[in-house]
């Protein structure tokens, strides 16, 4: 064997070929065919054993049976086609994954390389080529060139020392290396198992249709710079070269932009525009390679995964839009990798991505003045069901099979979803999955949870039976308008219950959107949203002192543009909280704590159901108020005092009416610091009482003036509870009056101290505040109102008290007119006013001379008028002396003539009063009083009881003490009156017929002594 010949080849077939024998062993032929035509040439029998045929290891045999095969129309390989088209796509989608990974392209110069392989290879060459321009660097198979992949890490820094997949060849471009099925590199769709063709990737490993659209770009670049390079240059074998290659390119190409294969390609997102070339230096063949396409910066919003805010958040909106990172978005029919997220970025790349990669994107978005939100962000981790059998709870503004349930989702919906919609969009299944469908870039799209007893992975958690307690979380008032701007929530709960409800804060879209409107720049908007998606725990930093991780409502107190929240109380087992808004409430968010050792976690909402006032006429209003020392009543352009509505909206109601009215008189004394829970009838005692406070919210108040003298914050209007027929009431225990007594304020009328002023500003501020609630809620505007005040015309100074009341107006109307606050009235010109016009048709007679005696709590306003054409005034005067010095003081100073009455109650805790050891307190005894007798169940009392008990003992006495009063004010008009003719504004013949007119609450007695005839001859009279 050693003598023999070691040959090549085996012998050829004589005829049908071009091929020349060769004659010794090493003797080289440059053939012009390919290698398959070659081995069809070969005489080899198919019964012939030939142990004489060798091989020497050719190191082009793998570049050049690669290129071989590309070129070749008629080849089959479809693995060889595929890994061309994925080396050709890592050049034209390099700057696409520039993230993912780097190429790196090494010149082996074969001339400059002193070795025998080098030697060999030289010999060896391949003549395959694609000509060249004349003088361009050559590209020939002498100067191969290596292409080095190297992965990046997240600072695009190589990692290792790369990976060689293939050269480049001046016949089919590029040739992979031996081990091409074997590489796989994570991040590179199209080589997760080899290099492959990325045409043929389907579901999330398919390209996204901007990378296709780019490659596709890229191909076609290619193949049209090819072109323009080979047309007509070389030899005839060269043109079919080249022509053989141009069709790989543009079935690439075409594949690329196949529908069929890849549905939505046709659909331009992107502009592509050339990347940075990177192969300076190299032969122009291979430049063109390495000049990769890139797409432009999209404009922002270009994504799939867009939700359009609502259109009624105000101007400009705090974002463009919310980016829904939800891998349920993708379905088999449209893979997420197939459903632009941001950019050129697929809803699969961003999901398969690292939290920090996440985290640039969030920040990405937020630049662009986006909100990026995943279902975590808008969807709780509980789901609370109100369905205890003792206490079982309905909420008729939610959906069928959550009436009884809170919404899970978070503030985040409120800017997406208007609250009517929230019912019509919210849905839950048989399996407690709860999901709100939304519209994802004009597609149907269900954000979801699972809601179970024992939650695995992604599921919520179900609590049952939540206890819940009815006030524990009020609104006022019970519509919204757009002329209006006062709408206040009320939060009490025991902050140590466990599976409670507990009020979080009131909250609508507007008012969100204008806490993020604060923010200068998108991505502080963004960073400030992030807490109102969180469902985590509350106690997020461990501190009591921490209330909330919003900003917002994270401590005691918030002042801002759009809301005022106080927490007055924090301590002692029990929380209480006010806020007010000037945009409408749409929402009640709860938390509820599950266990002594964790914090409490964000429960969710209930729809408010808050019907909406039409557009306010232009009609203008008139206010009147009496500002009484014991009470004050209003009227609302009518003669009869005004009935203020019962508007407290209940977030959270009773799922049967059973017990309504107990509840409602509960309500009422656990309302006092917050307004009537029911229907009140002015007018109402001249009584404020202080808020609740504990220490610290005290010292809060004290050191904030501006917050102390806010709406509804530290003082509000006592209103006295309807009593039983017999005086008593059920939800509260009489001995509380004394413990009442020390919180509240009185004599707001008459007390100069500075404090006390202010007490009375609150209190007529209120009062205008809900007088024009009542006008609005009729379809009026507030502004258009005109406020009339009386007072005693002895009182002092008037300019200051008009002052204070514009004070007070403009706490209520945001933009008063000059005029909406009208000139005084003086009480007894106000009473004659009314009983004088003929258009009032008021009861009673008129005389020569006409005395009106306004009694009233604290004062008496007389008025001396005549009955001239026209009628004029003759005197008015005011005087200190009324029925709380003849009636109120001898019914506290003898509460026994109340058990004559019926009321034996209040006899009893008058008498208990009367005996404190506190001296102030038996001091301010009449105050309470003139609360008792401040409602109708006095006058009842007496009116059912007269005939039977006005000649007792006890209502003698009450009789004389009245008798003393009327003679005093007998004796003082009687000098009014002679004072009048010696100034000859009176004739002396007028005394012969006077009318006397008694008006006001002290004036009852009279009016009932005298009976119904005004021309009787009485006691009285």
């Amino acid at each position: 064997m050693a003598n023999e010949p070691i040959l090549l080849l085996t012998p050829l077939r004589k005829g049908g070929h071009n091929f020349k024998e060769a004659t010794s062993p090493g003797d080289w032929q440059a053939i012009s065919g390919t290698l398959g035509e070659l081995g069809g040439a070969l005489d080899v029998d198919e019964k012939a054993q030939v142990d004489l045929v060798r091989s020497t290891p050719d190191p082009w045999a793998q570049a050049r049976s690669f290129a071989d095969a590309i070129l070749n129309p008629a080849h089959r390989s479809g693995s060889l086609v595929g890994q061309w088209r994925g080396l050709i796509a890592l050049f034209g989608l390099s700057a696409y994954y520039e993230d993912t990974y780097r190429l790196s392209l090494i010149p082996v110069p074969l001339s400059e390389r002193n070795s025998r392989f080098a030697s060999v290879m030289t010999h060896l060459l391949p003549q395959t080529s694609l000509a060249a321009p004349a003088g361009d660097v050559s590209h020939g198979w002498n100067r191969p060139i290596i292409v080095r992949l190297f992965e990046l890490d997240k600072e695009r820094r190589p990692i290792g020392a790369g990976r060689d997949l293939g050269i480049l060849n001046p016949a089919s471009l590029i040739a992979a290396g031996r081990d091409g099925d074997a590489m796989r590199v994570p991040g590179i769709p199209w080589m997760l198992n080899g290099v492959t063709d990325p045409t043929r990737l389907v579901g999330n490993d398919a390209l996204p249709p901007a990378a296709l659209q780019m490659l596709a770009d890229y191909v076609t670049r290619l193949d049209v710079e090819v072109a323009k390079m080979c047309s007509g240059r070389g030899s005839p074998d060269q043109q079919v070269l080249l022509k053989h290659l141009r069709d790989r390119l543009q079935s690439f190409r075409d594949d690329c932009l196949d529908v069929r294969l890849h549905p939505g390609v046709d659909r331009r997102t992107v502009t592509i525009e050339p990347g940075e070339p990177w192969g300076e230096g190299l032969p122009h063949l291979y430049q063109l390679l390495a000049s990769p396409v890139r797409a432009k910066a999209p404009e922002p919003g270009t994504s799939d995964c867009i939700i359009r805010l609502r259109d009624d958040l105000g101007d400009p909106p705090p974002f463009k839009g919310f980016v829904l990172l939800d891998p349920t978005l993708g379905t088999a029919d449209r893979p997420a990798a197939q459903i632009g997220f941001w950019g050129v970025k697929t809803l699969h790349q961003v999901i398969s991505g690292t939290v920090s990669e996440q985290q640039a994107m969030r920040e990405t978005i937020a630049k662009a003045g986006y909100l990026m939100v995943t279902p975590d962000d808008l969807l709780t981790r509980v789901l609370v069901t109100l369905d205890d059998d003792e206490r079982p709870a309905r909420i008729a503004s939610h959906p069928e099979g959550l009436h009884n349930c809170l919404l899970p989702f978070s503030p985040l919906v409120l800017l997406i979803r208007k609250p009517e919609e929230l019912a019509l969009s919210t849905s839950v299944n048989r399996d407690g999955k709860v999901s709100l469908t939304l519209s994802v870039s004009g597609r149907p799209h269900a954000v979801s949870r699972r809601y179970v007893a024992a939650p695995q992975g992604a599921d919520g958690r179900l609590l049952r039976e939540v206890d819940w307690g009815l006030g524990d979380f009020a609104l006022w008032p019970n519509f919204r308008s757009d002329v209006w701007r006062h709408y206040c929530a009320r939060i009490d709960y025991s902050s140590n219950s466990l599976n409670r409800l507990r009020g979080r804060f009131a909250m609508s879209g507007r008012l969100l959107a204008d806490f993020m409107r604060d923010a200068q720049s998108p991505e502080l908007r963004a960073k400030h949203m992030a807490p109102w998606g969180d469902s985590a725990p509350l106690d997020n930093r461990g501190t009591a002192a921490v209330l909330d991780r919003i900003p917002e409502f994270e401590g005691r107190k918030f002042v801002g543009a759009g809301l005022t929240r106080l927490r007055a109380s924090n301590s002692g087992g029990r929380a209480s909280e006010i806020q007010i808004s000037a945009t409408p409430y749409e929402a009640a968010f709860f938390s509820v704590a599950v266990d002594p050792n964790e914090p409490p976690y964000p429960a969710g909402l209930s729809v408010l159901q808050i019907q909406e006032v039409a557009n306010p006429s232009d009609r203008i209003g008139v206010a009147a108020i009496d500002f009484g020392t014991t009470n004050t009543v209003a009227c609302l352009n009518e003669t009869v005092p005004l009935r203020l509505a019962a508007r407290i909206v209940h977030p959270v109601e009773p799922a049967s009416d059973k017990g309504a009215a107990f509840r409602a008189s509960e309500l009422n004394q656990k309302f006092r610091d917050f307004l009537p829970a029911d229907e009140r009838s002015l007018p109402s005692p001249t009584v404020i009482i202080g808020r609740p406070l504990d220490a610290p919210g005290r010292d809060l108040l004290d050191a904030d003036g501006a917050l102390n003298d806010g709406l509804l914050i530290r003082h509000l209007m006592y209103f006295q509870p309807d009593f039983a027929e017999d005086g008593t009431i059920s939800a509260i225990p009489i001995k509380e009056w004394s413990a009442l007594l020390n919180n509240i304020k009185y004599n707001l009328k008459w007390s100069s101290a500075p404090e006390m002023r202010d007490a009375a500003r609150r209190f007529l501020r209120q009062l205008m505040l809900m007088i024009a609630c009542e006008w609005t809620a009729k379809g009026g505007d507030a502004t258009n109102l005109k406020w009339h005040f009386s007072r005693p015309k002895d009182m002092g100074d008037d300019v200051d008290f008009l002052r204070q009341l514009k004070l007070a107006l403009a706490d209520v109307v945001q933009v008063p007119a000059a005029d909406a606050v009208r000139p005084i009235s003086y009480e007894g010109d106000a009473a004659a006013a009314y009983i004088l016009d003929e258009n009032t048709k008021a009861q009673g007679t008129r005389g020569a001379v006409n005395i009106i005696l306004d009694i009233g709590g604290g004062t008496t306003d007389i008025a001396i008028w005549d009955n001239g054409k026209p009628i004029k005034q003759l005197f008015s005067t005011s005087m200190r002396l009324a029925g709380g010095d003849f009636f109120t003081d001898h019914i506290m100073r003898n509460p026994e003539i109340l058990e004559d009455f019926g009321l034996k109650a209040w006899s009893s805790v008058i008498q208990q009063l009367n005996k404190e050891s506190d001296a102030e307190l038996r001091a301010n005894i009449h105050y309470i009083g003139e609360l008792l007798f401040s409602g109708k169940t006095l006058d009842n009392a007496i009116e059912r009881e007269w005939s039977r008990v006005s000649g007792t003992d006890n209502v003698r006495s009450l009789k004389e003490t009245s008798y003393l009063f009327l003679g005093g004010l007998a004796w003082f008009v009687g000098r009014l009156l002679r004072n009048l003719i010696r100034d000859g504004e009176l004739p002396r013949s007028a005394l012969g017929d006077i009318a006397v007119a008694f008006c006001g609450r002290g004036s009852g007695l009279f009016v009932r002594l005298h009976g119904p005839d005004p021309r009787a001859q009485t006691e009285i009279s």
